[in-house]
């Protein structure tokens, strides 16, 4: 399992420049022949080396540079010829401007 939302404050979506704090669950720990985990947004890798705890989670906050709309977040994981994925999604904002007054 894998859950995504904003690392510096709580919500389903974050803004541009932000970081996204990606939490994994259920993944196979280095102790039981699991290699690192590599996060992917929207395909392209992010993270290449996110250590699995012995419990088989993980976390960790990677900024977001993505356009305003949704993002998927890919969660991947080696286990000698199996590869697992889990995938989650997450809505990037647009960044609130003032209003200016003329």
């Amino acid at each position: 399992m894998v859950f995504v939302h904003g690392a510096s404050r709580r919500g389903s979506s974050v803004q541009p420049g932000e970081p996204a704090r990606v939490i994994g669950a259920n993944f196979l720990p280095a102790s039981r022949a699991g290699e690192a985990v590599r996060i992917l947004f929207d395909g392209r890798v992010v993270v290449e080396s996110v250590p699995v705890r012995d419990d088989g989670s993980f976390s960790v906050d990677v900024p977001v540079q993505h356009l305003p709309g949704e993002m998927v977040v890919t969660a991947e994981q080696r286990d000698g010829r199996r590869l697992t994925m889990a995938r989650a999604v997450i809505e990037i904002t647009r960044a609130d401007r003032p209003e200016s007054r003329l």
